[in-house]
């Protein structure tokens, strides 16, 4: 069976190498007004956490050189914003933190903090654009502010040990900037707005191979499912002989969370 790949790092690939090939041309899409979402997908105990940077906080991945890809993506998305001139535009940035666990959404910020919030809901506006009500949206100023954000909600992810894995992550977790523009270069001033998920995705595996009972074989049916739904989302997305087809976004809480960065605004 044959399997085609845009690009393929190999294993001396560094996180540097990895972030300006595949991700700063997507935060030049993001800062234009785009919707975009960055996956980190594969089987448990790959690195999909490290690459990802969700893991802020271990000393092993808080180094320069061991980055991953968000807190770079951050301090490239405010060293850029604040180059610009202000009599050209001015900017709010916003960030949540979502974790989906046993397809249960969980916001991490407001847990972190004890704070108790309404249940969250995935809700569509009269113009089809989805959004989340029941969220915390942190307004941020600086990148150092992110990473603090990050870093507590990190702490509190649901993970636990599996024969694959002695730190599995046991939810799907979505860290998203949202990104409001003025621009004044034109009369009247237009209003951009544009989000960016960061999707660290818990490992998929093979329940015989994790020798998993009781909760833990509850969580990898429940990952397995959302892995799965989120695959039909994209092989759907991708078949250009059926443009006009169903895209089964409702499948579940992953695919529907990401409807508006995986089809587009």
């Amino acid at each position: 069976k044959h399997f085609t790949f845009d690009y393929v790092f190999g294993q001396q690939s560094t996180q540097s190498e990895i972030y300006e090939s595949s991700v700063v041309p997507l935060l030049d899409k993001f800062v234009d007004g785009y919707n975009v979402t960055i996956l980190a997908y594969g089987q448990t105990s790959s690195g999909k956490t490290y690459t990802m940077g969700t893991g802020m906080g271990d000393a092993h991945i808080s180094l320069p050189n061991t980055l991953g890809i968000i807190p770079r993506a951050i301090h490239t998305l405010f060293q850029f914003l604040s180059l610009q001139p202000p009599e050209w535009s001015s900017y709010q940035v916003t960030v949540s933190y979502l974790e989906v666990y046993n397809e249960d959404l969980i916001d991490l910020l407001a847990a972190y903090e004890g704070v108790a919030r309404p249940p969250i809901t995935i809700r569509e506006d009269p113009r089809g654009r989805i959004y989340w009500s029941g969220v915390r949206e942190e307004p941020v100023y600086s990148a150092d502010q992110v990473f603090q954000i990050l870093e507590a909600g990190s702490r509190i992810r649901q993970t636990n040990t599996t024969d694959m894995n002695e730190k599995s992550s046991r939810s799907h977790a979505i860290f998203s900037v949202s990104l409001r523009q003025e621009r004044y270069s034109g009369s009247p001033a237009r209003v951009v707005h544009s989000k960016f998920h960061f999707v660290d995705l818990a490992g998929s595996e093979r329940l015989k191979r994790t020798h998993s009972v009781g909760e833990r074989v509850r969580e990898g049916i429940s990952i397995n499912a959302g892995l799965l739904a989120l695959g039909n989302v994209i092989s759907a997305l991708g078949d250009s002989s059926k443009k006009a087809t169903h895209i089964p976004y409702r499948d579940s809480k992953l695919t529907r969370l990401l409807q508006d960065s995986l089809g587009g605004n």
